[in-house]
């Protein structure tokens, strides 16, 4: 094994166990880790409407992945009770993740092997990315499709058929067309054939019962992939039609294989949200009136009303251009200009050449050779992607693979090119890895964990009935908290300036059922970044400073950068700037009076 890539890869792991403090995006516990907490550990959690109002997320696959883990820290628990702890719920469910992404490892020596690119290369750049290092080691349900996505492609790729077909369907020269038919090497069967037309025959006859399990895998891993994240299919749709080209002379029989694998698949997972989410269907059932219907009609309707089938959910719901617009709506472009260049930095340059590349050859109408076909994998579920309003890097994470192989194929035989490329690949990573996997919104976990830790110590600094309110940060997640009176205790009030928040802060406490009665006893803790405390002082608002957790970056209440523009600054002047700057990344936790709310 390469060292640089497992010295990397020790890397994906430890930065697990650290763990990360950066805070992403709030889908990278409101989608998974919250969901399930609640019901594993017996405590309040703030469950996201997607999993009360209307259920258009699966509860199947994070159960699968981040419940059997928590259930199994749960066993443990009742054996050593310490080892429930907001640490052990941050790091094991990463853990599951990071360890399922070797899969993308693994899925790009296969590809570069069917598409004859330096593999090295590509585990050394793909291990080195900041995706790999951050995002990949997060519990997003983007995350579980990109590994979905990569297996996907592992069956579909190793497959001989399609190996076949690649080369002899994408090769510009029909020299090596002959070549590649005369090299065709069976698995079942040991021998060479020299005639190109009995190549291919033996190759339709070499399908044996692997190939049909792998088609059944097809099924369930597709199936999976859309109940996950139902976009999923958008990322599956270029390797299906390839699949289906290959097949074709078979396709009958490989339909029925893969569409059995589906149809198991769609049925245990619908089994299991149903389960979850929905009704009791004895009480659905008393309400159908049998003197109108029949008891078959009855039952019948009545199951159609009880089952639950979120992915159908989740496009009723997106069909709707008013809900889309509540999660905001972003220009179509916003994928191809910011973030593809945000997920994979001077790799896009390479994207964007091979776009222009295969843009002259469709005008020309030439063939293209099989190298395009990472691209073409790439493009199509970018362009599609780009369609919806609502744009993120993170719907992006399936086409790292594909990328990097785009990258390798531009470099690989350019000496000069590969070790330009390498050093702008590795500032970028080295930049973004800091930000993403500890700065960015990096304060907001570390204050649980700090409020936490406080309220279960003997010596407590808060109690039970202090409120936390978190202002200009992500939403917390409640799991961290373990508590069975979390919704009582943070108040997520968002953004907005200091009259909003003056006004809103005592309209969301009133509507708290035990505030009134131990306001005595309660406190009033505002978690927000330096920038509002500073709004907050020069408002003459009077608090005491409690905490301040330092490398917390906020996009919305950036560092003011314009304090190192004076380029005559002395030494002890750039210190000072630097300790100003670093005290601009902060997160405070304060005290405010309950008279600045409440005016008696």
């Amino acid at each position: 094994m390469d060292p640089f890539y497992i010295s990397l890869l020790f890397l994906r792991f430890l930065l697990v166990f650290i763990p990360q403090y950066g805070y992403i995006h709030p889908d990278e516990f409101f989608q998974t880790v919250e969901v399930i907490s609640g019901d594993i550990f017996n405590i309040e959690v703030n469950k996201p409407w997607e999993y009360t109002v209307l259920p258009i997320r699966s509860v199947s696959l994070i159960f699968i992945f981040f419940g059997l883990p928590l259930k199994f820290l749960k066993l443990l628990g009742e054996f050593q009770p310490a080892v429930i702890s907001p640490y052990s719920i941050i790091v094991i469910p990463r853990l599951v993740i990071a360890s399922l992404s070797i899969v993308l490892d693994y899925t790009l020596c296969k590809l570069c092997k069917c598409f004859d690119l330096n593999e090295q290369l590509g585990l050394r750049l793909m291990a080195a990315s900041y995706v790999m290092l951050t995002y990949m080691t997060r519990t997003f349900t983007n995350s579980i499709e990109a590994v979905l996505f990569a297996i996907l492609l592992l069956l579909v790729f190793t497959d001989r058929t399609i190996q076949f077909y690649v080369k002899s369907r994408f090769e510009e020269e029909e020299e090596e067309i002959q070549e590649n038919l005369q090299r065709v090497s069976m698995k079942d069967y040991r021998f060479k054939i020299r005639k190109p037309a009995e190549a291919k025959l033996h190759y339709t006859k070499s399908l044996t019962t692997t190939f049909y399990v792998k088609a059944t895998l097809i099924g369930i891993v597709g199936m999976a992939g859309v109940f996950n994240r139902p976009t999923f299919a958008i990322m599956a749709l270029f390797p299906a039609l390839m699949y289906c080209e290959a097949k074709q002379e078979k396709i009958t029989t490989h339909a029925v294989f893969v569409g059995a694998g589906a149809t198991v698949s769609f049925i245990i997972l619908t089994a299991v949200d149903t389960l979850y989410f929905g009704e009791n269907f004895q009480e659905l059932l008393s309400q159908c009136d049998k003197e109108k219907t029949s008891e078959f009609m009855c039952l019948f309707t009545t199951f159609l009303r009880w089952v639950v089938i979120t992915p159908y959910n989740f496009l009723l719901y997106n069909m709707n251009p008013h809900n889309l617009a509540e999660h905001g709506i972003h220009p179509r472009y916003l994928h191809f200009i910011v973030n593809l260049p945000l997920l994979f930095g001077p790799l896009t340059l390479f994207i964007y050449k091979k776009l222009l590349h295969l843009s002259v050859l469709l005008w020309r109408q030439e063939k293209f050779h099989r190298s395009y076909l990472p691209f073409v994998m790439l493009f199509i579920p970018v362009i599609l992607l780009s369609t919806f309003p609502h744009q993120e890097p993170r719907f992006l994470l399936p086409v790292l693979p594909l990328a990097v192989m785009i990258g390798i194929e531009q470099i690989q035989e350019k000496s000069k090119l590969k070790t330009l490329f390498v050093c702008s690949w590795l500032f970028f990573n080295i930049t973004m890895t800091p930000i993403y996997g500890f700065l960015h919104q990096g304060g907001v976990i570390q204050s649980l964990l700090h409020i936490q830790k406080d309220l279960k110590s003997a010596t407590s600094l808060y109690n039970i009935n202090d409120k936390f309110v978190y202002h200009r940060t992500y939403m917390p997640p409640h799991c961290l908290l373990l508590s069975k009176t979390s919704k009582s205790q943070i108040l997520d009030i968002q953004g907005g300036n200091i009259q909003h928040f003056l006004k809103i802060v005592p309209k969301r406490l009133s509507k708290i059922k035990d505030f009134q009665e131990n306001k005595n006893s309660s406190n009033i803790y505002v978690v927000t970044p330096s920038a509002f405390v500073d709004e907050l002082r020069e408002n003459g608002v009077k608090f005491t400073t409690v905490n301040v957790i330092y490398g917390h970056l906020t996009i919305e209440d950036p560092p003011n950068v314009a304090t190192f523009s004076n380029s005559s600054m002395k030494h002890q002047d750039i210190i000072e700037t630097i300790k100003e700057f670093l005290n601009q990344m902060t997160l405070h936790i304060i005290k405010v009076p309950y008279t600045e709310f409440f005016y008696d």
